[in-house]
């Protein structure tokens, strides 16, 4: 399996995700624009909540896009010396390979690679977290 084809691939899902939280973010926008004005405070409780929800929708989108640069900076031929962000992980579970790929942000995802199942390991994940505080203890 190249690291190539699974940069790439990674990739190829995180500008989905990036696209599908644009069109919530501009669905947000509109709503929080199109909301009835008036002097109910409801209606203007669901223009703050729409505009709180395009924020947060801005933020992770902005998340995926530094994800989307680190990825594309890293070298698929060099294979950091401790796992890290762009590092292969190889698992045996049930006498079965298991990959994982360490991703910046958006993990959790299970991709297919070359008939390869691998799962993307965020930093802020359980297993991704506990994966690289054990590296750095060693």
């Amino acid at each position: 399996m190249e690291k190539t084809e699974v940069i790439r691939v990674v990739l190829e899902d995180l500008g989905k995700d990036a696209a599908d939280i644009q069109t919530a973010i501009d669905y947000a926008w509109q709503e929080a624009r199109s909301s009835p004005s008036g002097t109910e405070s409801q209606s203007d409780g669901r223009r703050r909540e729409q505009y709180q929800l395009a924020i947060a929708h801005q933020t992770a989108k902005q998340r995926i896009e530094n994800a989307i640069r680190v990825l594309r900076m890293l070298d698929p031929n060099v294979e950091p010396t401790r796992p890290g962000i762009g590092s292969f992980i190889k698992t045996d579970f049930n006498n079965k390979d298991q990959w994982y790929f360490i991703v910046p942000y958006g993990g959790g995802k299970t991709l297919t690679v070359d008939g390869e199942t691998i799962i993307t390991l965020s930093p802020e994940s359980p297993l991704g977290e506990k994966v690289l505080k054990q590296t750095e203890a060693q």
